[in-house]
């Protein structure tokens, strides 16, 4: 699979270290919008965030990781409601894949502007697939996610057809389902922009424990040395070892 092309910003840090970063959340996004260090998004772009917590300092310091089925080993990411800044989603975004509470944002790392080719878009919204490209079509029983990655592979005036693979990395072919239909063309996006944090959880954190999002997946989080680096599943893995070093510099190790 080729991979999209991406347009890289340079690492900004947003929350500074120390007292700094004790600020609340709303307070450092204006204080970095004052300053221009985030960029307002692009309202043709689906807008993601990617949260890397951790916890101790030095050669002490963990990440915080999870797993539930067929999905691997993952950091907290999603993506950005509407009416919401990347800051405010990106805080949202780990609180419930991790049901913390106390979570201090140390950085904002950077963000990628991904340009979607060779027949890929993403979601805009939460959408039906239709059975022909028409508005009075019949709906499918099914509904796929906002910010969900899709193949076009047909396209009509108003109207596109695509396909979504429900991955599953413990299946042979790696798909666990795969669905096709048509969706109005105004509810795909060619371009995907992700923005990433550093957080730090309490020192009292669980060693391990389950969560629940959105009552269908169940996420057994736990927390592995920060290093050596952790292996992660491969897109995730990408974004460590692009702010690696970033993360190992919020920590002192």
């Amino acid at each position: 699979m080729q991979l999209p092309r991406e347009r890289k910003r340079p690492y900004r840090p947003t929350f500074g270290a120390g007292a700094q970063s004790r600020r609340p959340l709303a307070a450092s996004l204006l204080q970095a919008l004052a300053g221009g260090l985030i960029e307002l998004p692009s309202v043709k772009a689906q807008r993601k965030v990617t949260c890397f917590v951790t916890r101790g300092l030095g050669i002490n310091a963990e990440l915080l990781v999870f797993w539930h089925t067929g999905a691997g080993v993952q950091v907290p990411a999603g993506t950005v409601e509407d009416g919401e800044s990347f800051d405010e989603g990106a805080l949202r975004e780990a609180f419930e894949e991790t049901a913390l509470p106390g979570l201090e944002p140390i950085a904002h790392l950077g963000s990628r502007t991904y340009e979607l080719t060779d027949g890929w878009a993403v979601l805009r919204q939460d959408v039906q697939l239709r059975s022909r490209p028409a508005a009075d079509s019949s709906l499918a029983r099914w509904t796929l996610d906002r910010g969900l990655k899709v193949r076009v592979v047909q396209r009509r005036p108003g109207f596109a057809r695509v396909a979504y693979a429900e991955e599953d990395v413990d299946s042979p072919d790696g798909v666990s389902a795969r669905f096709e239909g048509w969706v109005a063309a105004e509810d795909l996006f060619q371009r995907l922009e992700r923005h990433f944090y550093h957080f730090r959880a309490p020192e009292d954190a669980p060693r391990e424990w389950q969560v629940t999002e959105n009552g269908v997946h169940q996420f057994h989080l736990y927390w592995l040395p920060l290093v050596p680096k952790p292996a992660l599943v491969e897109s995730n893995q990408a974004w460590l070892d692009e702010f690696y070093e970033a993360l190992l510099a919020g920590v002192g190790a």
